[in-house]
């Protein structure tokens, strides 16, 4: 009872309230497909890496922002929207990983417009089969926190793998200050 109602407060109300900022991004990473297509097509690679570096410097400036509301505001949109304490505790634990969440759907749209959409969906698939093998380990010692690692752990192994593979395929620069700028103002 107790174990399916935290997976509940996780799964279905506090992972939505995550995404719900990305309703915006995903607009703009539907746009990037064509766009990287188009300019992959004609060979203008230095214009493919400076599109990127903007969109992910773009992008980490965004979901930096969103975290931070997310994690200061988490616990009371959890009571407003759901009266439920627990999903404001699962908004803050992974309010965090936002930029992270957000930054790969960002990649993965520089990858499939450059044709790598089978390499994504590999990484998707490898990705849900360490779900389910990481679930198993983690949920009967840690309960839902477990489910907690776990999304933890494959999202970043699913954008370190995507960063990795954009980084290879163009050349795109992403300085300390593309980090720290959105961080810094995000804190004011």
């Amino acid at each position: 009872g107790d174990a399916l109602a935290s997976y509940a407060a996780l799964h279905s109300m506090a992972i939505p309230i995550l995404l719900f900022p990305t309703a915006i991004l995903s607009s703009f990473s539907g746009l990037l497909v064509p766009e990287c297509a188009e300019l992959d097509g004609r060979g203008e690679r230095a214009r493919l890496g400076r599109m990127a570096t903007r969109a992910v410097s773009g992008t980490l400036l965004f979901s930096t922002f969103s975290a931070m509301l997310l994690f200061l505001g988490g616990e009371n949109l959890g009571l407003l929207l759901y009266e439920n304490g627990d999903v404001g505790r699962y908004i803050r634990l992974l309010a965090p990983l936002v930029p992270i969440m957000y930054l790969d759907s960002v990649v993965d749209a520089h990858l499939k417009g450059l044709g790598y959409q089978v390499y994504s969906m590999g990484i998707n698939i490898a990705d849900a089969a360490i779900s389910v093998l990481a679930v198993l380990v983690f949920l009967p010692v840690l309960g839902a926190d477990g489910y907690v690692v776990v999304i933890y752990m494959t999202e970043l192994l699913n954008f370190v793998l995507s960063l990795r593979k954009l980084c290879r395929v163009i050349s795109f620069r992403f300085s300390r200050g593309a980090i720290l700028r959105p961080v810094l103002a995000s804190l004011f």
